[in-house]
């Protein structure tokens, strides 16, 4: 009876473990058109009160000069641990040739035209999300322009879009 219990109890820990690290951001490949190179990134705010999901544009031929557009923007909870908070970019792909569809972990879609590089939001009411866990409004947009608090929260001289 005690080597069960014992058996049961190390079985028990080692499945809480095994649950308790979050997985590593999906690969994303990246998109090329022209001369110009596409690829999912992330961004957490100076004040690390918002996670962004952003899809950086680099110039192939010069690899240091991009420009990195938020996609969308999740409002960290303060009390929670921020990596089980973060939705990563899982996949990316040319819907037509201006646009870029975006689906991140938590299956919101985006369109990114390439050419105003303006974003849609494909099933949900806009781009911004305010992540609490607490209440019944998981994930429920709130209103904003995502390229200005992107702009205002993200140190323009110290940011650099950390690639997944």
């Amino acid at each position: 009876m005690k080597k069960l219990f014992t058996l049961l109890s190390a079985f028990i820990m080692f499945a809480a473990l095994s649950f308790a690290k979050r997985l590593p951001p999906p690969e994303v490949a990246t998109l090329t058109k022209g001369n110009l190179v596409y690829r999912s990134a992330v961004n957490v705010s100076d004040n690390g009160k918002w996670f962004f999901g952003i899809v950086v544009i680099e110039s192939a031929e010069e690899p240091k000069n991009f420009r990195p557009v938020p996609i969308y923007a999740i409002k960290l909870d303060k009390n929670l641990e921020k990596d089980v908070q973060w939705k990563f970019i899982k996949s990316m792909e040319f819907k037509d040739e201006e646009t870029i569809t975006i689906i991140n972990e938590r299956n919101h879609t985006f369109e990114l035209n390439i050419n105003t590089l303006e974003v849609k939001c494909v099933n949900v009411k806009n781009n911004v999300f305010r992540c609490n866990f607490r209440a019944k409004e998981r994930y429920k947009c709130i209103s904003g322009d995502i390229n200005k608090m992107f702009k205002t929260l993200i140190n323009s001289k110290n940011s650099q879009a950390e690639s997944k």
